[in-house]
């Protein structure tokens, strides 16, 4: 069997409001998910979550926290010999939603 993407299509298909829309939907439920995820006692993480539609060409848009210990929930900390461990709670709520989480590339 062979598929053949039209790669030209696939590229039409950014410039489709409609498409922008359902990416910037996908967004909030993903930052809502991740609020079930967080292991913030205080809501501020919560409170601080977002999501935003980007202005460009292609159909992206991003969410995550503004709060301060946001990077600490996600990723950890090490201090004074005490550790935090990751909660993970953005890629866990990517992973929830049955969408792929891309890490860093190397």
């Amino acid at each position: 069997m062979r598929n053949d993407i039209d790669e030209k299509a696939c590229l039409a298909l950014d410039r489709e409001p409609d498409v922008h829309t359902y990416v910037y939907r996908v967004a909030k439920l993903a930052a809502r998910e991740a609020t079930k995820f967080s292991s913030d006692r205080t809501g501020h993480y919560d409170l601080a979550m977002y999501a935003d539609r980007d202005q460009g060409a292609k159909a992206m848009s991003t969410f995550g926290s503004t709060d301060f210990k946001a990077w600490w929930m996600e990723f950890g900390a090490h201090r004074a010999g005490s550790y935090f461990a990751p909660r993970a709670p953005l890629r866990r709520a990517v992973r929830s939603l049955g969408l792929r989480f891309e890490g860093r590339r190397k």
